[in-house]
């Protein structure tokens, strides 16, 4: 019985070591990096845009000064509160003056969205997450 339960464990821990240590974020890595970037640009409305649904649609790795790095395209569905109002994201060119986008929604309206994620392997795992995306004015944030 106990060379069983060896057996088992010498089969088990390899495969739990080498899912740990993903070769590239998992799906809901990169979702949460969108939820992230759109509480971070709504913070100043009252309700929050709910992200309905995410598809990674293409990913690519590779590798830049030595760092990992890790692009994936995205489709992402969105459903926007009653009342909610797409400010000005602001351009954050030299002079610093007028809009990257300007997005108007219809009251509980919804958007598709599709833009890029990219990020860098750390120690702690994929981090620095920046967002490309018509919805944010095309520019990495």
């Amino acid at each position: 019985m106990k060379a069983k339960q060896v057996l088992y464990l010498g089969l088990i821990l390899p495969v739990l070591f080498l899912s740990a240590c993903s070769s590239t974020p998992s799906k809901s890595e990169a979702r949460e990096a969108l939820v992230s970037k759109l509480n971070e640009e709504e913070k100043d409305q009252e309700e929050s845009i709910k992200l309905v649904s995410f598809e990674k649609i293409h990913e690519q790795s590779g590798e830049m000064f030595g760092v990992e790095t890790y692009q994936t395209k995205f489709e992402a569905k969105l459903a926007f509160p009653e009342g909610w109002n797409m400010h000005c994201i602001e351009d954050d060119g030299t002079l610093g003056v007028g809009c990257k986008t300007e997005t108007v929604i219809e009251p509980g309206g919804r958007k598709t969205i599709k833009g890029n994620l990219r990020s860098e392997k750390t120690s702690e795992g994929w981090k620095n997450w920046s967002v490309k995306s018509d919805f944010f004015g095309y520019s990495w944030q």
